[in-house]
This record gives C-alpha cells, structure tokens and sequence, in this order.
C-alpha cells in the first residue's frame, strides 16, 4: 500500500520471518556463532531462549541456511503433540520412516540409524522449537539418546523462551545447567540497535532516505521495549500514517498518532511486583454503554416477541366440549334465560354445601334435595370413596356419604343443554 509512497521494492516491515532483512545485534551474532560451533564440534545438547519477539525463530532459520548438505535436520516446530506423533516426526525428519514401525521401541531404530550415518560421516541435527511446550517424557530421553549416539553425530538444539529453564530444571534435576553444552540467550535491542535495525530493514527495502527521524526512532523504541517483533508491527503501522498523511518521513507526532487511531495492542513488559502493590482495575471504555443498553433493549424485544407467540397460541385453542355447550346460547338470548341459568348453578352450589343430617337421622328421613330423579344419564360418583362392605347397610356410615360437586354441575349441563 505506501511502498510505492516511498519508494520501495519490497515491504520492510512484516510479521513473517524474512531472512533477507536479517540484522544481527551483538547478542544475535553472538548466540548464532555460539549453535554454529556447536553443531560443528561434538557438543551435543545445545539451548537457546529470549522473551517472546526476541528472533529466536529467525535465528533458528539462518542457522539451518548455513549447515552443510552432510547434515539431516528434523525441525519440530510445535512439539506439544503425543510422544509418539513425535517419534513419527523425528523419523520422517531424518529419513528413516521407513524403518519405524508405530508401537515399536524407538531408540533401537534411531541408534542403529546414527551408526550408519557415522559410518557415513554424517551428522544429524534435531531442531526443537517452541522447547518450553515438549512432554517432559520426551525431554527425559534426550540424555540417553546422546549417550548411545556416536561421537559428532546427533546433536540437540532447544529453542524456547525463558520458562525452558524452569523446565529442565523440573524434568533434569538440578545438574540441567552440567548437562547443556551451549546456552545462549538473547536479549531484547538497545535503542541504538533498534536505529540500525529499522534503517538497515529499509536500506535493504530500497529506501533512498531516513524515513524515521531520530525522533520517532526513539518513541519505537520506548514503546517496543526493543523487541524485533513489535518493532516490526509499530513501524508498519506508522508508515501507513504517513502515507495517509502524505509524508515522506514518520516524526514522533505520526507514530502517536498511528498508535492511537489504528489501536496497535501494546504487549508491556511482564514486570514482577510485589504483592503489596495493589493495582486500580481497568475502567470499561465508554463506548461499550451503547452496547450493553442495546443488548437490553434487544432482550426486551425478544421477551415482548415470546409472549405474543405465547398467548396468541394460547387464545387460539379451540374450545373444549364443555365450553362449547357452555356457550351454545345466541347472543341475542334474554336476559331472563341468563337469570335462570344463574339460579341453577346456585341451587347446585347450595346442594353441595348442605351439612350432614343429625347422627339420629336415617338415609330415607333425610330430606332430598331439589333436583330431578337421576336417571342413567345422571353423573357418576366415581370421585366419592367407596363405602366399607361391612358397614354398607349401616346408616349413620350411608349418611356422610357427600354427592360430588363437579359431577353434579357436569349433570346440571348435560341436562341443560337437551
């Protein structure tokens, strides 16, 4: 998008390793000599670690560039994967897959694979990226498989960040430091590096001038902590500003600016402090209220939406056979027919509440209520206890037998409704 803006063959800044703009500090030089003497001499467990951004990949990807064609290298780039994904993968890796059969013991495979190639002169080189994440199983074995293999044949190199010593120290014992051969570490760019390294990126781009004025040199600097990664991304970001702005140079005010306006995540520093410290809680953003009163109403809406459906289906249902008896009536009928109707249901209603006759009192003397005779349509008294045999002729048990009130309304209906 601006390399045409300014001029330039290729984009300087990128997130991807491009070993065409390497730079090398004074740490990066001296940890990438320290692997290549290494792997040429007999050393066999090789380390290196830096924070996360610090080149560690990119380093790897140089080294790997120089080896001779005698050297076989088996690059595992996530080793968080089952031990015998990983097994498979050194396999494949060193050529001899072939000979490795899934559920068979690995390390007579892979010793008997280092003899030939001693007996070629050649070596191997298994790569670990990404260290920090192996099985602790795995990093177990890395001791032993050095022991068995020929001298200057088979040599480690663990690349992790910083928790990798934390790591071996858990998994190797205390004696990990005896164990390492090399260890270098990088560190993040002063801010004279940090100059040299954005110039010569866009030196080698095609630039024909200083883009970043010391100035803003030193606000990348002061916001990146020196790490390559970020100084990538924030630089990136500010030749974008400055292409919009039509500018051939980036000064401090377009680098706050693009920080600011295109919203650039700053990755702090992990600072250790202590417990006392108590820190103030992050205040939401203003412009989240909108949303959440939103989210509200949008909830409420959805409510109100159910509830429609709801009652909508509810007066929907067709009536039930009683309440279309109930409501056979003309709308137009008199008003004396909706009176009497009335007294029915109170005469129903007073039947249901008549007390029980004096104990004295038989079933026939008890005066019967005011109701037709039953005939073989009257309601059932399925609802009513069934009497005891014994005491079925007994009178005062006869006596407190209540007729059932929903059936004698239901009678009262039918017989309405004829």
């Amino acid at each position: 998008m601006y390399r045409t803006h300014f001029n330039l063959k290729k984009k300087p800044f990128q997130l991807s390793s491009d070993n065409s703009f390497l730079w090398l500090g004074d740490t990066h030089a001296r940890a990438l000599d320290l692997l290549k003497r290494g792997i040429d001499g007999p050393q066999r467990l090789l380390v290196l670690t830096g924070d996360i951004g610090t080149g560690k990949t990119t380093l790897i990807h140089e080294l790997r560039h120089g080896l001779p064609q005698t050297t076989t290298v088996a690059h595992i780039t996530d080793p968080s994967i089952e031990l015998h994904y990983m097994f498979r993968s050194i396999a494949q890796g060193l050529g001899f897959d072939a000979f490795y059969r899934e559920g068979e013991k690995f390390e007579p495979v892979l010793s008997a694979f280092l003899s030939r190639r001693h007996q070629a002169r050649k070596k191997c080189l298994i790569i670990i990226d990404e260290a920090h994440l192996m099985p602790e199983r795995f990093l177990a074995l890395l001791p032993s498989w050095a022991k068995f293999a020929p001298d200057n044949t088979l040599t480690f190199i663990l690349a992790g960040q910083l928790e990798l010593h934390q790591v071996m120290e858990e998994t190797l014992g205390r004696s990990w430091k005896e164990q390492m051969d090399v260890h270098a570490m990088l560190a993040p760019l002063e801010e004279k590096q940090t100059r040299d390294y954005i110039n010569r990126r866009l030196e080698l781009a095609g630039a024909t001038h200083r883009i970043f004025i010391p100035g803003a040199v030193r606000e990348v600097h002061r916001y990146t902590k020196g790490f390559p990664r970020r100084i990538n991304i924030a630089c990136d970001q500010a030749m974008i500003a400055a292409y919009a702005k039509d500018m051939q140079t980036v000064d401090a005010h377009t680098f706050q600016e693009a920080l600011g306006i295109l919203e650039i995540p700053q990755v702090p520093l992990a600072v250790s402090q202590p417990a006392s410290v108590s820190q103030t809680p992050p205040v939401a953003p203003r412009f989240r209220r909108p949303t959440r009163a939103l989210s509200t109403l949008a909830a409420a809406i959805l409510l109100v939406g159910i509830a429609y459906l709801f009652y909508s289906r509810t007066l929907s249902v067709p009536p039930t056979p009683s309440e279309q008896i109930a409501a056979k009536p003309d709308k137009t009928a008199d008003m004396d027919e909706f009176l009497k109707e009335i007294s029915i249901m109170h005469k129903a209603d007073f039947m249901t509440r008549v007390p029980d006759p004096p104990s004295g009192l038989s079933a026939r003397n008890t005066p019967a209520p005011e109701m037709p005779a039953p005939t073989s349509a009257a309601p059932s008294t399925s609802r009513q206890r069934d009497p005891d045999p014994e005491s079925a002729h007994d009178p005062a048990s006869v006596s407190t037998v209540q007729p059932d009130p929903d059936a004698i309304i239901d009678w009262l209906i039918k017989e309405k409704s004829r």
